[in-house]
């Protein structure tokens, strides 16, 4: 995560859990009271950062199902290209499909993270 998507992040998290909070008070005046109040906003915020915590590595595991599963489908395609290619006379074909083949089944392997 970038440094901006990562403050994005945490300013969404922080605007989200005190609306939430707000909301809460507004229903159940008696958790608004001063030493309450701040209690109850502590313990809020602690169990939503947990949540939120599980809820990023679950979209980080998400991302990477998504983006392998592309590979996969990809790595699938250039396969078929390359057999359907090798009976082919055109060398020049040939070293195209290889060269799909060969770039797909290294994004398939090993991909960058970062992205």
């Amino acid at each position: 995560m970038t440094n901006f998507e990562e403050e994005a992040s945490r300013i969404f998290f922080e605007v989200i859990t005190k609306a939430v909070i707000k909301k809460i008070v507004t229903a159940v005046p008696f958790l608004g009271l001063p030493v309450i109040g701040n209690l109850f906003s502590l313990i809020v915020f602690k169990l939503a950062e947990k949540f939120w915590d599980e809820a990023k590595l679950y979209g980080s595991l998400l991302k990477i199902e998504f983006k392998v599963e592309r590979q996969r489908v990809e790595y699938e395609e250039a396969t078929e290209k390359l057999k359907q290619t090798l009976s082919v006379d055109d060398e020049e074909e040939k070293k195209k499909a290889r060269d799909e083949y060969r770039e797909k089944l290294r994004n398939l392997i090993v991909f960058d993270i970062a992205s």
